[in-house]
């Protein structure tokens, strides 16, 4: 199984959304980020992707990666994303919360995800 930190997407994704210069969020902690839009409703919320930066210049703190979460408010039809500090510690809390979030896009791909089969 790979590490968060070593998964490379396919494609880059902007921050926040290209109508809005509002929809972009940083936090400073996983604590911070989870206070605030940890328990926000996945249908209102729909997380479609992650990042998980590395970096050893300047901008990144000691020790620090930079995770940012990609999302989709499907009533308003645009896209945000929140980025925080994270450690490789924190892995595991980071997986369990992004495992729930791969549940609901499965929900939402069922005919595709064999999210069909597995609620029978």
């Amino acid at each position: 199984m790979n590490r968060l930190w070593e998964v490379e997407h396919p494609y880059q994704m902007t921050e926040g959304c290209f109508f809005s210069n509002d929809c972009h969020s940083e936090y400073n902690s996983w604590a911070s980020f989870l206070e605030e839009m940890g328990g926000a409703d996945p249908n209102l919320n729909f997380v479609f992707r992650w990042d998980w930066q590395e970096g050893d210049g300047w901008e990144f703190p000691p020790g620090a990666c930079r995770l940012v979460v990609y999302y989709i408010a499907q009533r308003k039809a645009f896209t945000a994303s929140h980025a925080m500090w994270v450690t490789h510690a924190q892995e595991p809390e980071i997986r369990a919360w992004l495992a729930e979030r791969w549940e609901h896009v499965r929900l939402m791909w069922a005919p595709f995800s064999g999210a069909e089969e597995a609620a029978e």
